[in-house]
């Protein structure tokens, strides 16, 4: 028989690990929420499926060309720009070199 060396502790690290679950998950509602908000106050119509999947397929790329440090990002499509513009951001240059 195993037994536990704090009685309850299991418990207890089981019931913070809902509440931050419950927690994460209302933010991410409320994010959604807000983001979906802005964007239909600037006349933009995305569907949800299409903005995660456009925020999703974001990446950058870091090379070492010639001994210089350069990040290419990919372009993205409008649904991601949308995004990034409805928060007033912008998204980085195609090619930047790291100084």
């Amino acid at each position: 028989m195993k037994k536990e060396v704090l009685p309850g502790l299991t418990e207890a690290l089981q019931g913070r690990y809902r509440l931050e679950s419950v927690f994460c998950s209302f933010l991410a509602l409320v994010l959604r929420k807000e983001l979906q908000d802005r964007m239909a106050a600037r006349g933009l119509r995305h569907e949800w499926a299409d903005v995660i999947r456009a925020l999703r397929g974001l990446r950058e790329i870091d090379l070492s060309i010639q001994g210089k440090e350069v990040i290419i990002r990919p372009q993205t499509n409008k649904v991601a720009a949308d995004a990034y513009a409805t928060f007033g951001l912008a998204l980085p240059p195609v090619v930047r070199f790291r100084t």
